[in-house]
């Protein structure tokens, strides 16, 4: 069956078309035609989506149309399955489980009646991020129902990522145990296939902790790509909504920001799980808020792991315990697979494929560290960069005084100081009369590569060519992806620049400029800066930007430690 959905199946693929449409094939033989299709365009050193015209005979029309047909009966299918699997377990939650679906709402801009017109530029934003919750009631005296409860998470943190929807979750599950006493042992989860929030290497690591992270095994499953609507996109819009028409009613009502946007929801939107008459309530509303630096971003042992072959066709994917998981093309909650403890088949194996097991592959951590298990990590693909070489070993100690000789990965200098490598030319120029200058500068440039070096390996894994070592940026621990942004050490500054392409040691970057009213603020400049530069002058990266434009760098202060370690290093070389 899956043969006839993929297009593989010789009775029914895409050929049929070109059998249906033979007698108008005899008409048009290879007359040329003009026709439109939406494609991949250049534009400006930037991929983008265009309608394209193109020409050619009706044979390379009806080619291209079979093409583009080829995948589309897969795609619906999925789409449609992946629906009607969610609105099958939220009707009735196994037994002893919860169902979660959740979204980013559209980040709701604050606005105050009769404000005045220079306050458009300069509203404050709210991230608004809301789950909906399906579980059984259990409350005395209740007809065993389904618990319908929206928790909506209010956040003054503007980045939408992996790690502030693991931060989330932690709340909703702390909430529903807690404040709800719900008992469950099985969360799953219901996203759209966002990469940069839910389905990636960093969110399928935190699938893998589940039992650690939330005391449950937790399971995520994804609707099919562009068919990702669901109950958040109304409690979305219903907040939203209601808190507008309150400031646009009432001038009393204020809403400076995600303190008094959640001050407002709760006092006003929120639902009891008790009714005014004591019934128990199966509609319910909670709204929780998040400040500025309560989620935890530096977190190795989930960034630091390897992509999943296949991501993008996974619909299912479930914790089992760290680093270990496991893969479903689709999802299914039929009656064997609703019971986690049944051996029964899967009646609708013949669509969804059985569970598979992989295992992840963290770089450079201690498996054992993070495990009650001694299983080993193995390999399940890598994505299309260069292996990173990371040093795991323990700091290299003389026998004679115990004194740490050598540092490894985990403990590179956070400071950047080069005060210890100055001190060492300051001395060789110094204390000699008469010297040979470039022996001098080479006897810095030896010291401050000495140095970067010992940051990056220990005295076991020191490689033998430091030179071509300190070239590549593979091992100077920064990940080469394409499209991710870089700093780039360029003209003595420090650029920020969107990697498009890598030619050997060469890259192509884009670059952003610096915005002149604020120093740390970067954004697209009104001609095109794009630039090739050897990959010995990327420094930092891969960067996260935040807001619209003009864009800030997370990490900024990591940049300008590693431009002064590379202007000190220039500046030797000259």
């Amino acid at each position: 069956m899956l043969s006839c959905i993929d297009r593989k199946c010789n009775i029914c693929g895409v050929q049929k078309l070109a059998e249906f449409l033979q007698p108008l094939t005899d008409v048009m033989g290879e007359h040329e035609l003009t026709w439109q299709i939406w494609g991949k365009t250049s534009f400006k050193g930037t991929m983008r989506k265009a309608l394209l015209r193109r020409t050619g005979s009706y044979g390379d029309l009806l080619q291209e149309l079979q093409d583009e047909l080829h995948p589309f009966a897969c795609h619906l299918f999925e789409a449609i399955w992946q629906q009607r699997q969610f609105w099958s377990v939220i009707r009735s939650p196994p037994t002893l489980s919860v169902v979660i679906v959740m979204d980013f709402a559209e980040n709701f801009s604050c606005i105050t009646q009769n404000e005045v017109q220079s306050a458009h530029w300069t509203k404050m934003i709210v991230t608004l991020h809301p789950m909906v919750g399906y579980y059984k009631c259990h409350a005395d005296g209740c007809s065993q129902g389904t618990v319908r409860e929206a928790i909506h998470i209010v956040s003054e943190d503007m980045i939408h990522d992996t790690h502030a929807v693991t931060h989330f979750c932690k709340l909703a599950c702390t909430h529903l145990k807690v404040e709800r006493k719900v008992e469950f042992n099985r969360l799953i989860q219901f996203t759209d296939g966002c990469g940069a929030q839910y389905k990636s290497r960093t969110g399928f690591a935190d699938i893998s902790f589940g039992n650690i992270d939330f005391g449950v095994q937790v399971e995520r499953h994804f609707f099919g790509s562009r068919h990702g609507k669901n109950p958040c996109d109304g409690e979305g819009g219903v907040v939203k909504n209601a808190v507008t028409r309150s400031v646009k009613s009432d001038v009393n009502v204020t809403i400076d920001g995600p303190r008094e946007f959640y001050d407002f929801c709760s006092k006003n939107l929120a639902k009891a799980p008790v009714k005014p008459d004591g019934s128990c309530n199966h509609s319910r509303r909670t709204f929780y808020l998040v400040k500025e630096g309560d989620i935890q971003r530096e977190r190795p042992t989930r960034t630091n792991v390897d992509t999943v072959t296949g991501t993008r066709k996974l619909h299912a994917v479930a914790g089992i315990s760290p680093y270990l998981l496991h893969r479903r093309r689709l999802s299914c909650f039929c009656s064997p697979c609703q019971d986690l403890n049944s051996v029964a088949p899967c009646i609708n194996l013949e669509f969804v494929k059985s569970w598979s097991e992989c295992k992840m592959s963290a770089k450079g951590i201690s498996f054992e560290a993070t495990t009650s298990s001694n299983m080993e990590a193995a390999d399940v693909g890598h994505t299309e960069m260069d292996e990173i070489p990371v040093c795991t070993l323990e700091p290299a100690t003389d026998n004679a005084t115990g004194a740490t000789v050598g540092k490894s990965s985990s403990e590179r200098s956070e400071t950047g100081d080069l005060s210890e490598v100055g001190n060492a030319g300051g001395i060789l120029t110094s204390n000699k009369v008469d010297y040979d200058e470039s022996e001098v500068v080479q006897t810095q440039l030896d010291v401050l590569n000495e140095k970067v070096l010992k940051d990056l390996f220990c005295d076991v894994c020191l490689p033998e060519n430091k030179h071509e070592a300190l070239l590549k940026p593979q091992h100077r621990g920064i990940e080469i992806r394409l499209e991710e942004y870089y700093a780039v050490f360029y003209d003595n500054e420090f650029y920020i620049g969107r990697l498009l392409e890598k030619d050997g040691e060469e890259y192509l970057f884009k670059f952003l400029h610096r915005v002149r009213s604020a120093s740390k603020m970067y954004d697209w400049p009104i001609r095109s800066d794009s630039e090739k530069v050897l990959g010995k002058f990327v420094i930092d990266g891969p960067l996260t930007l935040v807001g619209s434009g003009p864009f800030s760098v997370q990490g900024i202060e990591n940049v300008e430690k590693a431009y002064a370690e590379m202007k000190a290093i220039t500046q030797a070389e000259l």
